[in-house]
């Protein structure tokens, strides 16, 4: 938009002269979303003469319907930019800076923002020189005019914006101002949000290729693949960001957009006398007081380390090349694959290219050699060993290879061309533009000095000692030799540091990217219980191997570095753990694992807060309020195993309540039918003489079963189990059978139960003295109730839960008092008894038989018993089981939570639980009478869950 300064005109009539408010000028502001009030101020005159001139002009008072859409699809879209984007002043100050967020890909953004917050330019370069941060800058000042100052910071990317200012507006106005980036705090300011709704998404793609192996950041064929199809697309992105940013309202400026400030910003400052807004509103202004050169003024620090190079890239297409690729390739097509099937598509395009251009080249390379081989035949070198003058013209007229590009005659030097002729002695030899040439051809006797040969020029002698040996030991393959001769140079050491410490941070990015999450990133509980420090350790090796290195090297002494050094008790691994976590976690605070570790240890020996607070400064924890957070939520799922051992009982249970349902449906008489079962293999075998039976169709089954269950009849198991039986059958229908067959079924259902588990609690005493007491501050005696599920080891699948061993009537006295048998085994059994105390007792025996005593006599469960118990530890109850009514809540917890049960929810609503498997509580003898108490209390109970009979108690002393 054109500002247009206010002038009066004279029509040679009494008043006040006229005032020059051009259609223009109005159309201009209204467009921009400024009321009739706000533009009356701007200008400075009456609302009423903007009214006049408004009707006069014929411009409408209210803005016109420019989108044809509903209050409800632009209530959608309002909401959709406050989602994306953040709740996001004139020409006086403008800030300059480079974005190398994307720098991997050799993709840089250039930026400008004003003190009014809009967005000058926004543009991605695949380079970062000083004249095309120059480009972007002149043509943001034709849409914005020029700044009166600018800030940049030290790269040398900015000298030929601050060559421009000085040139326009002089030395002594200090146009250009450089600085450390924390002064340059609005356009920092505006990178994050560049970074969040911009670079982030790029940035994901292109770890993504590169995760997938179809990104190669060294590969100039994949770099220059990137940077056509991306490019356009990150600069389309850029612009949208830029309408958007400048377009949106501000909270801070009473609802304005960034654009309205900067255009409010002239028409308030129109009559004083800054500069740039003088020259805004009047373009043949020129400021000479201010323009300049002050001979006592500071001069400006030169800045030498401060400027990041950008490599070109080595591939250079013909104008007929690129076209054939952009017609075969659109970079902006819409893919929906983020572009990444146009970014296969170009690069495949690409390599045939540059296959078809090798094949040329080739040719060219293979015709060049054979006319150098006819010129060896008859040319010789003269006496003073100059090349002859047809050599000089063959070079001339020929073409070199390099980097797979077609060079001009003139440029000819890549390929060293060696000729040799027979006169004398002597030889002679074409070389490079730059190559090493070495005065014995003879590899193991090394020369005695080193000469580096430019083309058409005398040998230049290599003065450095150091550089001189370095290069013979490069040329006889000692690089490790070579390395050590150069690492005396400082300059070499310098640079050689520089590059290990960006090969680092490079692998650092990597540990820390989302596109190949590292362990550390994982803190939830399940991670914080899987995380060790040698799978750490691996990590570091295979993600980051000089990063690693780095760390190994500090924290063992070993000299290759190939074994842990267990000094004073300290492990390595643990050592270079922990400090590659806290170094990571200050680079990317969601490497927070060994943080939550170290916290939670602190937590367990009851550190106080100001601990927490240290080790946050220290950076190798995590605050006191995040690691209660953390408890919290590694508590959530505490009895998680419980519930699944509970869960599988459950369904087995219930599973074979179907099969006893199935088989009173379906049993028959045994005198129709003769069949046996084998007891192990649960088989059925049909007799000869079986007499025939009526068969049941599956849906008339199924409509017996679910009368007989009523509200307790599930359709999926229901589903199981008659697949389950089915096995046992043949066809579509479930023959009747007699008992037999059914006991085997559920025989052969029995046999696969899962381990039962029993539940072991005991009460907790504490007693805490109070160290002023009164009689309403006593000392308190604490008694709470904690448990454990200890699962069974042994599954006694074969053992009946509901019949007894024998009838009491048939018992017989021998089976039950000592006879002479039994006074014979237990003398038998005493005999590891007493082997046991004779050895331990007397020392003799301890040093001839302690090898052969039994300590453990076998039995048919013994590598069972052997094994370590699985235990889960359950909740503390703030209950005291010396208080009846609080043991009966410690039951019926367990009942509700803990026991195997199955609850039916009737018609009316009405839910009851029905027990399914009964359950050990183990004790001391204290526990155990006090268990029993409250079941004798609910013996009037109308269900079994109600009497709490789900419960064994048992003595565990």
């Amino acid at each position: 938009m054109t500002i247009y300064g206010i002038r009066t005109i004279s029509a040679y009539q009494r008043g006040r002269p006229r005032l020059l408010i051009s259609k223009e000028q109005l159309e201009g502001l209204r467009s921009l979303g400024f009321l009739w009030i706000s533009i009356s101020k701007m200008l400075g005159v009456s609302e009423k003469t903007v009214r006049h001139r408004r009707d006069a002009y014929g411009i409408p008072s209210t803005h016109e319907q420019f989108m044809e859409i509903t209050d409800d699809q632009v209530d959608d879209l309002v909401k959709y930019a406050l989602e994306v984007s953040p709740n996001w002043r004139k020409n006086g100050y403008g800030h300059l800076d480079g974005h190398h967020k994307l720098i991997r890909w050799r993709i840089i953004h250039g930026a400008i923002d004003g003190y009014s917050r809009v967005v000058i330019f926004l543009k991605a370069s695949t380079n970062n020189r000083a004249s095309t941060v120059l480009e972007c800058f002149l043509t943001a000042t034709q849409v914005f005019h020029y700044p009166r100052r600018i800030r940049t910071g030290f790269g040398t990317e900015n000298v030929d914006v601050a060559q421009n200012m000085l040139n326009r507006y002089g030395p002594a106005s200090n146009p250009v101002l450089t600085g450390q980036s924390v002064h340059n705090q609005w356009i920092e300011r505006l990178w994050r949000d560049v970074h969040n709704y911009v670079s982030t998404f790029y940035k994901n793609v292109f770890y993504y290729l590169e995760s997938i192996e179809m990104l190669d950041p060294n590969n100039e064929i994949d770099l220059y693949v990137l940077h056509y199809v991306f490019m356009p697309r990150l600069n389309k992105s850029l612009d949208i960001f830029v309408m958007q940013w400048n377009n949106h309202p501000l909270s801070s400026e009473h609802g304005r957009t960034p654009f309205q400030v900067w255009t409010k910003g002239f028409y308030n400052f129109a009559l004083s006398d800054r500069t740039s807004v003088r020259e805004v509103l009047d373009p043949n202004f020129v400021d000479f007081q201010h323009y300049g050169i002050d001979d006592d003024g500071p001069l400006p620090e030169v800045q030498t380390e401060n400027f990041v190079e950008i490599p070109r890239s080595a591939i250079e297409l013909t104008i007929d090349e690129y076209q054939l690729l952009t017609d075969n390739s659109d970079p902006l097509v819409d893919d929906n694959d983020h572009g990444i099937t146009a970014y296969q598509s170009a690069k495949n395009i690409l390599i045939t290219i540059l296959n078809d251009r090798h094949a040329f080249t080739k040719t060219q390379s293979d015709r060049f050699q054979s006319i150098e081989r006819r010129a060896e035949n008859i040319i010789a070198p003269d006496e003073h060993g100059q090349m002859p003058s047809i050599i000089k013209i063959l070079h001339k007229q020929s073409c070199s290879i390099e980097n797979g590009a077609l060079k001009t005659p003139n440029l000819f030097a890549k390929n060293v061309v060696q000729n040799r002729f027979e006169q004398g002695q002597s030889q002679f030899r074409v070389e490079s533009k730059r190559s090493l040439v070495l005065n014995s051809s003879d590899k193991e006797n090394l020369p005695s000095e080193v000469s580096l040969t430019i083309l058409n020029t005398k040998p230049k002698k290599v003065e450095d000692e150091t550089d001189s040996k370095a290069i013979k030991q490069i040329i006889t393959g000692q690089y490790g030799y070579a390395l050590n001769a150069l690492w005396r140079k400082q300059v070499f050491k310098e640079a050689l540091i520089k590059k290990v410490m960006a090969e680092v941070s490079l692998e650092c990015e990597q540990l820390c990217s989302l596109t190949n999450p590292s362990i550390l990133r994982d803190a939830s509980p399940n991670g914080l219980k899987s995380f060790n420090e040698t799978a750490h350790v691996e990590e570091l090796q295979k993600k980051a191997p000089i990063f690693h290195s780095i760390l190994q090297a500090s924290a063992s002494s070993l000299k290759d570095g190939s074994k842990c050094d267990f000094k004073h008790g300290v492990n390595p691994r643990c050592s270079i753990s922990v400090a590659a976590s806290a170094l990571l976690r200050a680079r990317c605070p969601q490497m927070s694992v060994q943080s939550y570790r170290l916290a939670l240890v602190l937590w367990h020996s009851g550190a106080r807060k100001q601990v927490y607070s240290r080790g946050v400064k220290w950076g190798i924890t995590v605050g006191h309020t995040t690691t209660i957070a953390k408890i919290d939520e590694i508590g959530k799922d505490f009895n998680a195993t419980v519930l699944n051992w509970k869960g599988k009982l459950e369904h087995h249970a219930k599973f074979r309540g179907n099969l006893e349902m199935i088989q009173e449906c379906t049993v028959v008489p045994e005198s129709e039918t003769a069949e046996f079962v084998t007891p192990y293999d649960c088989q059925i075998h049909p007799t000869e003489n079986a007499a025939p039976v009526t068969a049941i169709d599956l849906d008339q089954l199924k409509a017996m079963v679910k009368q007989k269950m009523g509200d307790r009849f599930d359709e999926c198991l229901y589903q199981q189990v008659t697949s389950f039986v089915k096995a046992f059958t043949t066809g579509s229908s479930i023959s009747q059978t007699n008992s037999a067959l059914m006991n085997g079924v559920i025989e052969k259902w029995k046999l696969s139960s899962p381990a039962k588990y029993q539940i072991i609690g005991d009460n907790v005493h504490m007693f805490i003295k109070i160290k002023h007491q009164s009689s309403s501050k006593p000392n308190k005696c604490i008694h709470w109730f904690h448990m454990n599920a200890v699962k069974d080891r042994i599954v006694a699948a074969d053992l009946s839960d509901d019949k007894p061993i024998g009838c009491f009537t048939q018992l017989r006295p021998e089976e039950f008092l000592p006879s002479a048998k039994d006074n014979q085994d237990l003398l038998h059994d005493f005999i590891p008894l007493f082997a046991r105390v004779i050895i331990d007792e007397i020392p003799a025996f301890n040093t001839a038989f302690k090898d052969v005593v039994v300590r453990h006599i076998p039995h048919k469960y013994s590598e069972v018993m052997t094994q370590k118990s699985e235990q889960e530890p359950l909740e503390l109850m703030f209950k005291n089981e010396n208080l009846n009514d609080e043991m009966i809540d410690i039951l019926a917890d367990i009942h509700e939570h803990y026991l195997p049960c199955e609850k039916v929810v009737y018609k009316d609503g009405s839910e009851s639980s029905h027990i399914l498997t009964q359950l050990f509580l183990g004790g001391d003898q204290l526990t155990k009478e006090r268990a029993r108490n409250p079941q004798k209390g609910r013996a009037d109970g109308d269900t079994t869950f109600k009497r709490l009979e789900g419960i064994v108690p048992k003595v565990e002393d």
